[in-house]
């Protein structure tokens, strides 16, 4: 499997190295009432369209506090604002009162990505297209042009959450922060015009080259861009590891979890077995899903072993914190 369908593959789903600290947000936290509030919001209900040959999709209630624009990975579609990860990301941000929408990329040959290299406004069609998207929203009066915005993303769409950040504060966008999970921080990308980021790694991931994320994360800090890191912990896998999948009954979540031990997958205390201690890129995943039973859950299944294991892929467990640091970043 080239790596080029692999992540497409993943991407439309959607013992490990030890353990990184998680980083937490800085800002003030939201209070307990206020966080168990927001957890028991059900998730806006979307309105689909379409904009300028694109589809849309989007949620925003009535004068938002703030709206977030959500970026798919590579091989993705604008159906990744909808996926499991995603809206449980957004879950705390709904019940605060948050808005979102998002799109596609232009190139929808495989691998279907955004367009990182280049912040030219003339040239990039993605950017000149996402600056328009947000201006039709508030010439439609769905936000106002003072609606604080914000950017999130997964992978390509992490980089490019940082990069639309970026050049739509040089256009007078009120931009006040960044969630760029397991992404990059394009080379094309001003640090001197960067709202704060909060940056989502994983110590497993072996489709990015972590060294040289953050070396740039490093440059960027240097620089003056201010940027919360937060590690994905490897952790064991259970029967609830799969309670996202609704269409997997308890019994069957169970039986799943044994299957995986018989074949290798994990050890019998839930822990990654097979191929522990390495990143986990193309052929470890791809080895790893053949050990998954057939059928239509099988890429679920393997987006909620990634996350498990600690490797490249949407996660959710970082939601209070970024929604924390959203809520900081509203103050500054």
């Amino acid at each position: 499997m080239t790596r080029a369908i692999f992540l497409a593959w993943t991407s439309l789903s959607i013992a490990a190295l030890n353990p990184l600290p998680i980083h937490a947000a800085s800002g003030n936290a939201l209070n307990d009432a206020a966080q168990a509030e927001a957890s028991n919001q059900p998730f806006p209900q979307a309105k689909a369209g379409e904009f300028q040959g694109r589809p849309v999709l989007s949620a925003i209630p009535k004068n938002p506090k703030g709206l977030v624009f959500l970026f798919h990975g590579s091989g993705g579609t604008v159906r990744f604002a909808q996926r499991n990860e995603t809206t449980a990301a957004f879950k705390p941000l709904a019940g605060l009162g948050y808005g979102w929408a998002a799109s596609q990329s232009a190139q929808r040959e495989a691998p279907t990505r955004w367009l990182n290299a280049d912040a030219d406004l003339s040239s990039n069609a993605d950017l000149s297209f996402m600056l328009a998207f947000y201006r039709n929203l508030v010439e439609t009066g769905q936000i106002s042009k003072d609606t604080p915005v914000f950017t999130m993303g997964m992978s390509n769409g992490g980089g490019f959450a940082t990069l639309f950040a970026n050049v739509a504060l040089t256009q007078g966008v009120p931009v006040k922060a960044v969630a760029n999970y397991m992404g990059t921080r394009p080379a094309t990308v001003n640090n001197t015009m960067l709202p704060q980021i909060f940056f989502v790694l994983a110590p497993n991931d072996g489709i990015i080259d972590l060294i040289n994320v953050q070396a740039a994360i490093t440059r960027a800090r240097s620089q003056g861009a201010k940027i919360t890191e937060a590690w994905a912990r490897p952790r064991p896998v259970a029967a609830e590891t799969f309670s996202t999948i609704a269409s997997l009954s308890p019994a069957q979540r169970a039986q799943l979890v044994v299957h995986l031990q018989e074949t290798g997958v994990i050890d019998p205390h839930g822990l990654q077995r097979l191929h522990a201690g390495k990143p986990l890129a193309v052929p470890e995943l791809t080895d790893i899903a053949k050990n998954i039973p057939d059928g239509a859950d099988k890429r679920e299944i393997l987006n909620a072993l990634i996350i498990a294991f600690a490797g490249h892929q949407m996660r959710s467990d970082f939601a209070s914190q970024q929604a924390d640091f959203f809520e900081a970043a509203l103050k500054r």
